[in-house]
């Protein structure tokens, strides 16, 4: 499935929600354009994949941030109902001025302890939610008490990496971890990779609304190799196998523009330092 990455982009003013890292805002004017398309592109991602499980049934989507999300799982995907609910009051104010629909509700609430009655929803999906919270065990025992009997729970995270990748997070997860935490309190779990890749393509479909008749792979993928992780947990009647979301390269090309500057400066400043020891050793030779 190809979507336009600038669906759901909001035209916003300057003194609206500021990007502080935590959650992603679309069209948010102190971010760098080109990054925040690369955001934009892994955040619809969660959700085109999410909205093959949605149709008929009520939705419950925990750390909804500013509810592009949620409106994308109504207008495109056809469930019942959405009740989409996130901790900052700020996030939920946002999402009820720009994101209205019939069978979407925007709530205030925290994930470790939802204010929704057992067995309220047939799915929940929490995305980029786990790692943010202060107990997940407590989070994932709401999830179970809410659910309906066959409900299905849709869970994401980054993949653990040597160094904290947000100042934001308070646990982040290996693949063990995530398993190990999942399969303990649902059956069954199905585990999906999420990756970042660059395509390049050959087409005479200049309007890119194409599909692909093969698929060659340079570097085989693996579920442990993967930038997020992305578990199905209960009873879904089917999975699907992939979906994407394409971008163009201009992320990239941002990166290797920022690298040749960082290249000339580190080579400035060599030089400046080879003229300072050169000094130096003119200094102690006399």
């Amino acid at each position: 499935m190809i979507c336009e990455d600038s669906v759901y982009l909001i035209d916003m003013k300057e003194e609206e929600m500021k990007f502080t890292g935590e959650r992603f805002i679309p069209g948010a004017k102190d971010v760098e354009p080109a990054f925040q398309q690369k955001m934009w592109q892994e955040h619809l991602n969660r959700y085109q994949f999410a909205g093959f499980f949605v149709r008929g049934k009520d939705v419950l989507d925990l750390g909804c941030g500013v509810g592009y999300g949620s409106h994308y799982l109504v207008s495109e995907c056809k469930p019942r109902s959405v009740v989409a609910i996130d901790i900052s009051s700020e996030a939920i104010e946002f999402a009820r001025s720009h994101y209205r629909k019939k069978n979407l509700a925007f709530v205030v609430g925290d994930g470790e302890a939802i204010p929704f009655p057992d067995k309220s929803f047939d799915m929940v999906i929490a995305f980029e939610l786990i790692e943010h919270v202060g107990d997940y065990k407590k989070l994932l025992s709401e999830v179970k008490r809410v659910l309906r009997d066959s409900g299905v729970f849709i869970v994401s995270t980054p993949k653990k990496k040597e160094a904290p990748q947000s100042a934001f997070h308070t646990h982040e997860f290996t693949l063990r971890e995530f398993k190990d935490a999942l399969t303990v309190r649902f059956k069954p779990v199905r585990f999906y990779s999420q990756n970042r890749l660059h395509v390049v393509v050959i087409t005479d479909d200049y309007d890119f609304s194409l599909g692909f008749e093969e698929i060659k792979t340079v570097k085989r993928l693996s579920l442990e190799g993967s930038d997020y992780f992305v578990a199905v947990c209960g009873p879904a009647r089917k999975y699907p196998r992939s979906f994407g979301v394409f971008n163009d390269d201009r992320y990239p090309a941002v990166l290797e523009k920022d690298v040749a500057v960082l290249k000339g400066v580190l080579g400035t400043r060599e030089g400046e330092l080879d003229d300072l020891r050169r000094q130096a050793r003119v200094s102690r030779a006399r």
